[in-house]
């Protein structure tokens, strides 16, 4: 059912590839939103992906049913923290959070995780993997995709970790392993938490481009 509500369209592969060409001339990727995330993510020199599930050219990757922009990090730069709101998603363990969780970041490194069970949920995520790089960030970005269904988690059934990732205007950022096709890092630990967040505003150099989840540029909306 995934594939008949989502197949490749032209509108997701236009507006992916539009948020790539944007993030990749960008140097900062700042994050804010009313619930207290305050953090700048350094993407300085890195060139980003647009993604929206279909390789169409030899020697392109892609994943469907993503439809969003990812770009790596670089630690040094990156600061800031992260509050994981209400009804955001730990896609690891495939949770919508209850209570809201402080991230402290520095320098590209997760610091602390404080809050109630949800934190400890997350640290004890973190502490699986026995490895300090597992709270090293790997990447950055946001949906495309104004088809996901924020939902579809919820409901036990097959499918819906790339609706959370793709979900038009939320951000993605992720912690641990960054050695993916895309990503091309050296971090080869195996823990990987992605932070799915809605309601969140993104800046890239000091322009707007998403305001509470939705986007402000016509030529991504």
């Amino acid at each position: 059912d995934v594939l008949f509500r989502m197949p490749p369209d032209p509108v997701v592969r236009d507006r992916a590839l539009r948020s790539e060409a944007l993030v990749t001339a960008a140097k900062e990727f700042h994050i804010t939103s009313a619930a207290g995330t305050d953090i700048t993510v350094n993407i300085d020199g890195l060139r980003s992906h647009g993604m929206w599930g279909v390789a169409d050219k030899p020697g392109m990757w892609d994943h469907w049913p993503m439809g969003l922009v990812v770009v790596a990090a670089n630690r040094k730069g990156t600061n800031g923290k992260i509050v994981i709101d209400v009804g955001d998603i730990l896609l690891a363990i495939q949770h919508y959070v209850t209570s809201k969780i402080t991230v402290t970041v520095e320098e590209g490194i997760i610091k602390s995780i404080e809050g109630g069970v949800d934190a400890a949920l997350l640290r004890q995520y973190f502490e699986s993997g026995q490895d300090p790089r597992s709270y090293e960030i790997a990447h950055v970005g946001w949906g495309c995709e104004h088809r996901a269904d924020w939902g579809r988690l919820g409901r036990k059934v097959p499918g819906g970790t790339d609706d959370a990732e793709s979900y038009y205007g939320d951000l993605q950022i992720a912690f641990g392993r960054d050695t993916s096709p895309l990503l091309r890092g050296t971090n080869d630990v195996k823990t990987h938490m992605d932070f799915d967040c809605l309601n969140v505003n993104i800046d890239l150099d000091g322009r707007q481009i998403i305001e509470k989840s939705q986007f402000v540029l016509d030529e991504l909306k």
